[in-house]
């Protein structure tokens, strides 16, 4: 194979800039497996709307940011410990660089937009190619077009004041076993269900926007739906509140919420998924866990309705 040092930035196609000056790109590199030097095509440059894809073997230098980290010193405060964050080699081998504009020309794209377009990429090659097409990612660095300071993508910080603060008292701890005990105590396809409901949900819980919403969609689905029919979740809701099915279906807007869905799975929408949104399905879902194993309703829902500043017409209003 032909030996060759080139700068990334070099990689970005002249056309995506009137102004080197003012421009950065987004990178990001996956380690690819099972794949030795002469399989790698020698033209390897892919240009797809908004990337461009560079599969090459040799080592790529880059800065790490893997040991950076957020440290809590109280609830309130927290640090970003930078001390580790250093210029390093990859080891020789075979990778997969994605390439986006970032800032073009001064203006700078949406973070999640451009996470979003690598995302989509990555999957393309994946699906068509293979999981090892893009094993591991190795690093996200943000690289101006002079060619000058690297950024790197810092973790991801949730704000634990936003979330409400757990119960840890002895009632509480009760509470919990006896939720467990009464799934476990369940016939054996219906225990498989929730609990297949509950990794959902904790998938959910730890992802952001669309992919949080989906998630907490199929928890939801998976614990009290025949399928994609709502019907049963507003027919619980209606004998944990004490109301007709159709005030439940007007009430808690279930129905709504599932027409958002349908618009972002069968029509391609991109949503805005606001956080207070992703509060709500989590309570929601917390009434239905309830109900489903016959066990006093908390009321969650209802509490996150009240809020004056909830407005979940709007939130699934496209």
């Amino acid at each position: 194979m032909l030996q060759q040092s080139i700068r990334l930035i070099d990689l970005a196609p002249e056309e995506w800039f009137s102004s080197k000056e003012t421009s950065s790109i987004w990178i990001s590199c996956y380690r690819i497996f099972r794949v030795l030097p002469d399989n790698l095509a020698t033209s390897g440059i892919i240009n797809l709307p908004d990337v461009v894809v560079v599969p090459l073997w040799g080592q790529v230098r880059y800065t790490d940011a893997s040991q950076a980290k957020i440290v809590f010193i109280t609830e309130e405060k927290w640090e970003f410990d930078v001390s580790q964050i250093q210029e390093k080699d990859t080891l020789e081998g075979a990778y997969i660089l994605l390439i986006s504009p970032f800032v073009v020309d001064g203006q700078e794209r949406p973070e999640p937009e451009v996470r979003q377009v690598l995302q989509e990429t990555v999957a393309l090659f994946m699906a068509m190619n293979g999981r090892n097409t893009a094993f591991e990612l190795v690093f996200d660095n943000i690289l101006p077009m002079t060619g000058e300071k690297t950024t790197v993508i810092s973790p991801m910080v949730e704000n634990p004041l936003w979330f409400s603060a757990p119960n840890f008292s002895s009632e509480r701890l009760l509470d919990i076993q006896s939720v467990a005990k009464a799934i476990d105590h369940l016939p054996p396809e219906e225990k498989n269900r929730i609990k297949l409901s509950l990794r959902w949900f904790e998938l959910a819980m730890r992802k952001h926007g669309v992919d949080s919403f989906l998630s907490f969609w199929i928890a939801l689905e998976t614990l009290s739906m025949d399928n994609t029919d709502i019907r049963p979740i507003n027919k619980t809701l209606a004998r944990v509140y004490e109301v007709s099915v159709q005030e439940a279906n007007q009430q808690f807007g279930v129905g709504r919420v599932f027409g958002l869905r349908s618009k972002i799975v069968h029509q391609g929408h991109i949503a805005s998924i606001h956080a207070n949104l992703q509060r709500y399905l989590e309570a929601l879902y917390s009434d239905l866990l309830l109900a489903e194993l016959d066990l006093p309703s908390e009321y969650k829902a209802q509490l996150v309705l009240n809020d004056p500043e909830f407005d979940l017409i709007s939130y699934v209003t496209v």
